[in-house]
């Protein structure tokens, strides 16, 4: 596998503490699991690891957020909000595909 950052093939399976900075707070999160480049240190994590690691976050940012007096909605969600598109016709479509050079899923999208 190739790094997926710098195409590097030197990713070597280790175990680290990862660190993190939020809102310029820093922290380290223990024993991190997963593939690194030796290139230019880039991770690569399971999904198990990787949403450990991504609640490690999640955490630190309350907490940073806490501390600095900010209060912070509790509920996490992952589903992405999307603004209301105004009905664009198939002309238009193909301008902006072109325009942007998007690909056929997102002419997909716009359509729905």
């Amino acid at each position: 596998m190739k790094c997926p950052a710098c195409l590097s093939p030197k990713l070597v399976q280790r175990t680290r503490n990862l660190p993190y900075t939020y809102n310029g707070e820093t922290t380290d999160i223990p024993k991190v699991s997963g593939q690194y480049c030796s290139a230019c240190g880039e991770s690569v994590l399971d999904a198990t690891e990787a949403a450990r690691v991504s609640a490690a976050m999640l955490e630190f940012n309350k907490q940073v957020d806490t501390a600095k007096g900010k209060a912070i909605a509790t509920r996490h969600t992952s589903r992405k909000v999307t603004p209301e598109l105004p009905e664009l016709s198939d002309d238009m479509l193909a301008r902006a595909v072109l325009k942007r050079g998007s690909d056929a899923r997102q002419t997909r999208a716009l359509k729905r």
